[in-house]
């Protein structure tokens, strides 16, 4: 009985906690009323590589951020950065196509879009970039110029892999209640969990 228990409680369990999975950043929403998009915003917990970032994005219910106008690209600023250059440099979701990341070199400097598929709306180039001078295939938000967007390496010989936290977009609201229809197996699972507790309650009168 006591393992019937068990086990249904860790499914129960399993399944309550799917709801709180983002609970780890903090979101900021560009509002309507300010004339933002009505999408969240947060950064990765911590520095990473790139396409780490953009693993830890879709695990957050969301993907790396494209930026799509110049009043987007400075709510980013305004809201992620101290208002310095640098402080921080942050990933964005802008990449060569086809890029190779343990090899950079590889397949020249094709052009860049957004990894989520955004049409290039906008973009913040510093002077001269993006110039592929150390094989040069992914952006850096904030980097070298305030705002400004630098193209870097996933790997350098002179810097090594390259980490930095990046910012992570979300459609719909992060603290809105999880509604997500539970996997069947795990409903059956709970299910003959429970049934078995009954009838070993019942010898047990």
């Amino acid at each position: 009985m006591q393992r019937s228990i068990r086990g249904a409680a860790a499914v129960l369990s399993m399944l309550a906690a799917t709801g709180t999975a983002h609970a780890q950043y903090t979101w900021t929403q560009w509002t309507t009323a300010s004339g933002g998009n009505g999408k969240w915003y947060a950064l990765t917990t911590g520095a990473v590589e790139f396409q780490d970032y953009v693993t830890e994005a879709v695990s957050a219910g969301g993907y790396a951020t494209s930026v799509q106008s110049a009043a987007e690209n400075a709510f980013l600023f305004g809201t992620f950065t101290t208002g310095a250059v640098n402080t921080p440099a942050l990933w964005i979701g802008f990449a060569r196509v086809g890029t190779n990341y343990a090899d950079p070199c590889a397949g020249g400097p094709t052009p860049f879009a957004w990894v989520n598929g955004d049409p290039i709306l906008y973009t913040n180039w510093n002077p001269g970039e993006p110039n592929f001078s150390s094989c040069d295939n992914i952006a850096l938000f904030n980097n070298n110029a305030a705002a400004g967007w630098n193209d870097v390496p996933t790997v350098s010989g002179a810097f090594g892999t390259i980490r930095a936290q990046g910012i992570i977009r979300r459609d719909t609201d992060p603290n809105a209640p999880v509604t997500s229809t539970p996997e069947p197996g795990a409903l059956a699972l709970v299910a003959t969990g429970l049934l078995a507790v009954v009838p070993l309650a019942r010898r047990r009168r």
